[in-house]
């Protein structure tokens, strides 16, 4: 797909820094995986919007992007989670341990891009089928966890390159989710980031090399970690100095976010992570 491609952005955070949080053109956006959009809810043109791949309609994903708003959906690529509709489409050879503190969610071994690949493919389908301009992979990092499978680094870098060129080849634009450790490795197969709890930990800078190539850093903190008197003074601030935009949201990441007034909206052409208009 060839197009004109540029970005309206805009900075908002959900704990209402009072100026734009990046020196250049700030970008506005919300996390929704919990809530989703309300009926008839609006949003202003170049509004970035992560929602949940299976649980958005293809009809809202139509209405925002007939807003101007760019729609990332989420899916889990390293874990198997039972409520989904695609469950038969991972083996139980490749599914480990469950992951601690969610449910009938496992890991899936990501060595066996093969055995994954259908699974994959479908998802991916989806994404392009119900309009979604990117997808946002979550569980790429857990090779630092206790899978069932001797996962190393080496091995996820494989599965997300991989993952890369399979979205891309049907016109999604895909971020690095977490996993600090692999930025250096990743930055020139991805298009943006979304990084958790970066601030809190620490390790928010981490993520600078997408900044440095002007690809899009999408930072979100919650308020089980700090408040929001400590989201304005200590990360805005921060945000402000690397480039990212950062929002406080709750832990179940509902609709939830504070109101701040559209300070700027410009355009900023980003050739590497291709947006519709």
């Amino acid at each position: 797909m060839v197009r004109g491609w540029a970005w309206l952005v805009v900075w908002m955070v959900a704990a209402s820094c009072r100026k734009e949080a990046s020196p250049e053109p700030g970008y506005r956006f919300d996390y929704r995986l919990g809530e989703g959009v309300a009926p008839g809810e609006t949003f202003p043109p170049g509004m970035v919007l992560f929602l949940d791949a299976f649980e958005t309609p293809d009809s809202v994903v139509q209405r925002l992007r007939a807003q101007g708003v760019q729609v990332i959906g989420y899916i889990s690529v390293g874990t198997w989670e039972a409520w989904r509709p695609d469950t038969g489409l991972v083996p139980p050879s490749l599914r480990g341990k469950p992951y601690p503190g969610w449910p009938g969610e496992y890991f899936v071994d990501l060595r066996d891009t093969a055995g994954l690949a259908l699974w994959i493919r479908r998802r991916l389908d989806m994404l392009q089928a119900k309009g979604f301009d990117g997808v946002d992979p979550d569980n790429i990092d857990i090779y630092t966890a206790e899978t069932g499978f001797p996962l190393s680094q080496e091995d996820v870098l494989r599965f997300v390159r991989w993952l890369a060129r399979k979205a891309h080849a049907r016109g999604l634009r895909i971020g690095q989710k977490n996993a600090p450790e692999l930025v250096d490795s990743l930055v020139e197969s991805l298009d943006f980031a979304v990084l958790e709890s970066a601030f809190t930990s620490g390790i928010a800078s981490a993520y600078q090399p997408y900044r440095t190539k002007g690809r899009l850093v999408f930072a979100v903190e919650y308020t089980d970690e700090m408040t929001v008197p400590t989201f304005k003074a200590r990360v805005c601030p921060q945000a402000r100095k690397l480039g990212y935009a950062a929002i406080l949201k709750n832990r179940n990441l509902d609709r939830w976010r504070g109101k701040l007034p559209i300070k700027a909206v410009r355009s900023f052409p980003l050739p590497l992570f291709l947006i519709y208009l």
